[in-house]
């Protein structure tokens, strides 16, 4: 029963605090009544509440049923220090119990108090904000009830949700408050700038001014001191809202006493904030006026001149808001330039009364015409300036006048005088002409005068007065040859300026800047910031923050900046642009920023080409370097490999079919057949590959070897040929082709590795200059484009920046040489052509090679598979060559073919074998490479004394004696090393066959 009795209060007290929710809108009045209720229904023996702000600080306490002690406990909790019960409740979210506050919290002030009661805790929380901790106590038996947990924790989040609730409205208020209080700033700047438009006397601006920005209750006091020129004298004060302290602020500044917000504002470019005047400001006659409000003070400056402050009182909460203060400094600006309009309005009437006074004291050449009677006079002091002294000394006609006028000039100056003399409403006439002077020069002459007429409009008199401007029209001539040689130097240079007055928010573009823009001057306002967004809107958009970032930075802190970037013209021209900007201070203020805006788009373009060229400069030095290494590698190599080949042969002839070493012998054949095209891949590459190029069909060449092809690639693999119609005609070796074919269609073989596709494509193309500029090494002309694609795995860019380079290979070690694509880009090189690459990773690729067109027909490509054995002959042959084992197997050879074979080893030996030989010698074979004397040299001086002497040349490496850049001589019969038996007898019959 004691228990639900207990409850039964505790359901009453909560109802109770949730009416209270309802009705209360105090916070304060709210959280004191809620801990009353908790206890009036004797639910709990006590309860207090912490109230925290968002940072967790203590802003007040609430209690009922507490004893003395708890005072000591509100000392804690303001301080920041929380009992174990209320700390564990803020920290977390649930309630927290403490069953024995005695033993468990013996450090609490309350805990005696509790004696043999129970404590709850739980934090008024709403969402992720907490607004403070509930803590009652309860008889201990009540402590671990699951409902009186809840319901301590239904009452608690209840105050949170509703000073939640409270706060909000709070917040709202205060809003509406300052959305007041702005409104009321904002007439009152109106108001003022309402009156700068038509006020010219300073003292009358200040005071109604000062009137303006209190009477609409946005300042509750405002006061204003003027300063002379140099900044340091008070010379006039106005103020509004302090009553009768106005003589007593006067008499302060003009005595000389600065004040202390007033000495702070002239020393700092910015806004004073003063919190609490009367604190702060000590020496102000005003600091008791303020009345609880806070101050705003700054300097009235314009165009680095310091005019005076400006000070107002307003609500302190209101000082800090940024707001706030931008209108202050909005209107302290405002009331600056009007300042300093009056001040240039009085040296404007001031300069224009010392003219006046000027010419009445005879500075300058008057004149007075009496159109009645024709009579002109002049002032006698002011003509000295043309040195017609004695002759204006008394009055002239006004065909003196007429005669001095230069001839060129004459007419128009008389007809337009006229004009206005006739014209009854005009009442100015003004010219500028070229007038004789005494000296017999002439002189530019600026001259103007007012007709005054009769009261029938007829012209009277005229009076005028007549000024040398000729350094003024030099000065503008001048000026005008600086701005043609600007314009045509920002024309040829492609740069355009500009400049933004930061006081005047103007801006001014050159020519130049206007021409890069595409933009017409008439379609912008002059000076207009619109300059400014119009010429972000054409830059790329990753480079157009970038832009206006470096010029706001420029424009605020004087930050230079030097920036290179993408640009489209309002024509839609693209541009690499580079734009500077750099600040100009005065009196340590940034007032001005000047730059320019360059178009760089031909010195891009030059220094793309310059790293292209270059590039293609450290291609060629590395194909020299690897063609030196090759030439020197293949020449001593293939005598080797030709002599191994040779004797491998000779060992084979010797032995029946079925022989047991055959084998063996046919697999140093194959081995030696390998070594010698991996050396021919290395000259192929390097362009020292011994060629004989002709006029060819493509198509035909590539037909031929499709056969092939298709072995290579296997029958996984499908092979698609599209060939074009009516090919041109190349000029390549045919050779040379099936290597381009074989390399490329195994590489495709290779990325495809299971099924896939591979197509062989040709088409008649031509190249233009708008292609080459695109894409290197390219040559514009007709060519004709052989294309091998695979649907293999492709490859990534930095696979493809590297494929041609020798010896690079993305195979597993031991499976590729690394020559393959290398191979390929040394012929189509050697053959005036170019290579594009297309791929992707997962797309397959596309290789493209580009062949120039030959103007003359092409031949027939011979068929690979005709096999004929080798034919014999009887004629006398005299072989040369310093290598021993390539002579001995090769004079061999030529044996077993039935030829006479004479050998010599080196070219002295060989003439002295021929000048003693009594028969006539048909065919010299000879290395090219030999020492003391070449092969093609040996050749030239048989050929004195055996005229008919046929040759037939054999090297591993030529070094340009008979062949140039890799190109046989016409007329010239080569065999490469190493070859076969079956190969030189072919050679070596069509040679002596031949004419």
């Amino acid at each position: 029963m004691r228990r639900e009795a207990h409850l039964a209060a505790v359901l009453r007290a909560v109802r109770n605090v949730n009416q209270l929710i309802v009705r209360e809108k105090d916070r304060r009045t709210l959280l004191n009544r809620a801990c009353e209720t908790l206890v009036e229904t004797r639910g709990y023996l006590s309860a207090w509440i912490a109230e925290t702000d968002a940072n967790g600080h203590v802003l007040g306490t609430y209690m009922a049923g507490t004893g003395a002690s708890f005072s000591i406990l509100e000392e804690r909790l303001l301080a920041g220090r929380w009992p174990a019960c209320a700390g564990h409740a803020m920290a977390g979210r649930g309630v927290v119990v403490v069953g024995n506050p005695r033993d468990e919290c013996g450090d609490c002030p309350l805990a005696l108090d509790y004696d043999v009661s129970a404590a709850l805790s739980a934090p008024l929380r709403h969402e992720d904000r907490n607004y403070g901790v509930l803590t009652v106590s309860l008889p201990c038996e009540m402590a671990d009830i699951d409902e009186e947990r809840d319901l301590v924790g239904e009452v608690a989040t209840d105050l949170g949700l509703a000073l939640h609730s409270l706060e909000l409205e709070e917040l709202h208020r205060i809003d509406e408050m300052r959305t007041a209080h702005l409104k009321q700033v904002l007439l009152a700047i109106r108001n003022v700038n309402q009156l700068i438009v038509h006020e010219e006397d300073p003292q009358r601006l200040i005071e109604q001014a000062c009137v303006n920005l209190t009477e609409t209750l946005g300042y509750g006091i405002a006061w204003i001191a003027l300063l002379d020129s140099e900044g340091t004298e008070v010379t006039a004060t106005a103020s509004s809202g302090i009553a009768g302290l106005s003589s007593k602020l006067h008499a302060t500044l003009t005595r000389g006493e600065i004040i202390s917000c007033m000495k702070r504002a002239m020393e700092q470019d910015a806004t004073i904030v003063i919190s609490d005047p009367y604190a702060e400001c000590p020496d102000c006659p005003l600091a008791c006026a303020y009345d609880g409000r806070a101050g705003l003070t700054r300097r009235l400056v314009f165009g680095g001149r310091t005019y005076g402050v400006l000070s107002v009182s307003l609500p302190e909460e209101y000082i800090h808001d940024a707001e706030e203060q931008g209108l202050f400094c909005e209107v302290s600006g405002d009331l600056a330039f009007a300042l300093y309009k009056i001040e240039i309005g009085e040296r404007l009437r001031a300069s224009e009364e010392r003219l006046r006074l000027a010419l009445q004291a005879g500075n300058g050449v008057v004149w007075d015409w009496d159109v009645a009677d024709d009579t002109r006079r002049w002032n006698e002091t002011g003509s000295d300036a043309f040195g017609w002294t004695e002759c204006l000394a008394a009055d002239q006609t006004a065909e003196w006048w007429k005669d001095r006028i230069h001839p060129e000039d004459r007419r128009r100056v008389i007809d337009k005088l006229f004009a206005a003399i006739d014209n009854a409403k005009a009442d100015l006439w003004n010219d500028e002409y070229r007038f004789l002077n005494a000296g017999g020069s002439y002189i530019h002459v600026s001259d103007q005068g007012r007709i005054l007429r009769d009261a029938d409009g007829r012209a009277v008199r005229i009076i005028g007065v007549m000024a040398d401007v000729t350094v003024r029209r030099r000065a503008e001539e001048e000026g005008q040859r600086i701005r043609d040689l600007l314009m045509m130097t920002e024309m040829l240079s492609g740069v355009g300026g500009w400049e933004w007055d930061v006081l005047m928010q103007r801006m001014t573009w050159t020519e130049g800047t206007y021409r890069i823009h595409d933009l017409d001057p008439e379609s912008l306002p002059p000076g207009s910031p619109e300059h400014i967004e119009r010429s972000l809107a054409c830059y790329d958009k990753e480079d157009r923050e970038l832009v206006a970032d470096a010029f706001r930075r420029c424009v605020e802190t004087g930050e230079p900046y030097d920036l290179e970037c993408r640009l489209t013209t309002a024509a839609g021209r693209r541009l690499r642009v580079r734009t500077l900007g750099r600040a100009v201070r005065e009196n340590g203020r940034i007032v001005r920023v000047i730059g320019n805006i360059q178009d760089i788009t031909d010195i891009k373009r030059l220094e793309e080409e310059r790293e292209k060229l270059q590039a293609q400069f450290l291609q060629a030095q590395k194909m020299e370097s690897v063609g030196r290494l090759a030439g020197g590698v293949a020449h001593d190599f293939n005598n080797l490999l030709m002599g191994i080949m040779n004797c491998a042969d000779l060992c084979r002839s010797a032995i029946a079919p079925d022989h047991p070493a055959r084998r063996w012998l046919d697999e140093i054949t194959a081995e030696v057949q390998r070594s010698a095209k991996l050396v021919h891949q290395l000259l192929a590459f390097a362009r020292r590959q011994i060629v004989a190029p002709r006029a060819i069909d493509l198509n035909d060449a590539i037909s031929g070897m499709l056969k092939l092809i298709r072995h290579l690639i296997g029958e996984d693999i499908e092979l698609a040929w599209l060939p074009c119609r009516d090919a041109w005609p190349v000029n390549i070796d045919p050779g040379q082709v099936d290597q381009i074919l074989a390399n490329l269609c195994i590489n495709a073989r290779d990325a495809i590795g299971g099924v896939g596709r591979i197509t062989i494509e040709t088409e008649n193309t031509v190249i233009d200059d708008t292609y080459c500029s695109a894409h290197q090494d390219s040559r514009p002309g007709q060519h004709v484009m052989l294309a091998v694609s695979d649907t293999g795995s492709g490859m990534d860019q930095e696979t493809l920046d590297h494929i041609f380079e020798p010896f690079f290979t993305t195979k597993p070690v031991g499976q590729g040489t690394g020559l393959g694509l290398a191979t390929v880009y040394g012929i189509v090189k050697q053959n005036s052509g170019f290579i594009n690459v297309y791929s992707e990773p997962g797309q397959g690729t596309i290789l493209r090679i580009y062949l120039p067109r030959h103007k003359g027909d092409a031949g027939k490509v011979e068929p690979r598979d005709v096999v004929a054995p080798p034919p014999h002959g009887s004629e006398t042959v005299l072989l040369v060559e310093d290598e021993n084992s390539v002579r001995l197997t090769t004079a061999e050879f030529l044996e077993q073919l039935g030829y006479r074979v004479l050998t010599a080893e080196t070219p002295e030996e060989a003439l002295n074998l021929a000048a003693s030989n009594v028969c006539a010698i048909h065919l010299l074979i000879t290395d090219v490479v030999m020492p003391v004397m070449s092969g093609r040299d040996l050749a030239s001086r048989l050929a004195e004394a055996h005229p008919d002497l046929k040759c037939l040349f054999i090297s591993g490496y030529t070094a340009n004696v008979i062949a140039h850049r890799g190109i046989l001589d016409e007329d010239v019969h080569f065999l490469a090393k190493p070859f076969n038996c079956s190969d030189l007898a072919r050679k070596v019959r069509q040679v002596l066959d031949s004419p």
